[in-house]
């Protein structure tokens, strides 16, 4: 997280099926976690070269607080993972929580 608390980003284990359904699971548990879920991107991608799925939206907190989200399901070593942000929307700018994510994701890979 940053020092201010206005973004989260973590990184989790993924499904062992496809990268689509491990993105699946994560948009699931955040529409059973927050209200006003809008997905507004759900597209391929690429992290280092590998392949990668891209979810990014907002959601409403049970503070009432509008939050984005960007999140990459991504492959490494034969094992699914999903780096996920959250963020205070009105706090941080899209681009901002993007290239944190981007950044962490870049950096499981190359550990792998």
């Amino acid at each position: 997280s940053d020092p201010a608390g206005s973004m989260v980003v973590s990184v989790g284990p993924g499904l062992d099926g496809s990268l689509r359904q491990t993105s699946s699971a994560f948009v699931a548990s955040v529409e059973e976690q927050y209200r006003g879920v809008e997905i507004s991107s759900s597209d391929t991608a690429s992290v280092e070269g590998r392949p990668a799925l891209l979810t990014a939206g907002t959601a409403i907190n049970d503070r009432g607080a509008e939050l984005r989200l960007y999140a990459l399901a991504m492959e490494e070593g034969g094992h699914h993972y999903m780096v996920a942000g959250f963020s205070d929307a009105g706090a941080v700018e899209a681009e901002k929580l993007s290239a944190r994510v981007t950044e962490i994701a870049q950096t499981l890979e190359a550990a792998g």
